[in-house]
């Protein structure tokens, strides 16, 4: 195990320079990726309303029912079964 005195920074000794980003950097990496996907997921929803409200829009509810032309009279076959 190592002791606290281990990690404390001196800066006499000097460090070698870290690779990579920086952790902030990292980080704002991360919340723009994040706010992308959002904004994707709102979009979609957003798509997905006005694609509702155009379909519902566009049924006539004014206009005259067709109704269906009538069955014909059973006849003495279907009736009895043979």
């Amino acid at each position: 195990m190592t002791s606290a005195a281990h990690h404390l920074h001196r800066p006499w000794l000097g460090s070698a320079p870290r690779a990579g980003l920086p952790h902030r950097a990292l980080l704002a990496r991360r919340a723009l990726r994040v706010a992308a996907l959002y904004a994707a997921a709102v979009a979609c929803l957003v798509a997905g309303a006005a694609l509702l409200v155009l379909t519902v829009g566009g049924i006539d509810t004014h206009g005259r029912v067709p109704h269906p032309a009538p069955l014909p009279v059973p006849t003495g076959w279907s009736v009895s079964g043979g």
